[in-house]
């Protein structure tokens, strides 16, 4: 295949999964209630059905992403250093700092110590949630 047809099917492949990823987002956020409880299907398919799918979808758009960095490498290369500017070492600097940060952020949940949460018995949300029968605290 050529350079031009792997942009195509990576960029296709790329938007797509871009508005999967929104649907399903929005999917989960405002029709499945918190803490996955209700009972609630779409296209017979439950809440953690969707996170599945959900996490699938955002492993391809980020493969998709790679191979789109890959596929323009020349691109990059040609913006960071430019044609022997003045300052092309500057930007180089900066776009290291910032790449770094970046990993850093994305990093940071997954090296963060777990913290236990008083409500991590499961969903107990609804009408009148924290009190017991009668209106009274349990």
């Amino acid at each position: 295949m050529k350079k031009h047809d792997w942009n195509v099917v990576v960029d296709t492949t790329a938007f797509v999964c871009l508005l999967l990823i929104t649907s399903t987002g929005l999917l989960l956020r405002y029709v499945y209630p918190r803490g996955g409880g209700g009972g609630h299907a779409v296209w017979n398919m439950t809440r953690h059905d969707w996170v599945e799918i959900h996490f699938w979808l955002c492993i391809v758009f980020l493969a998709a992403m790679l191979l789109h960095i890959m596929l323009h490498w020349r691109w990059v290369e040609n913006g960071l250093v430019g044609i022997k500017k003045p300052h092309a070492r500057l930007r180089i600097a900066v776009a290291l700092v910032l790449l770094v940060v970046l990993i850093g952020l994305a990093l940071a949940p997954f090296l963060s110590p777990k913290q236990e949460t008083q409500g991590s018995g499961g969903y107990r949300g609804g009408r009148g949630s924290g009190h017991g029968r009668h209106g009274t605290p349990p």
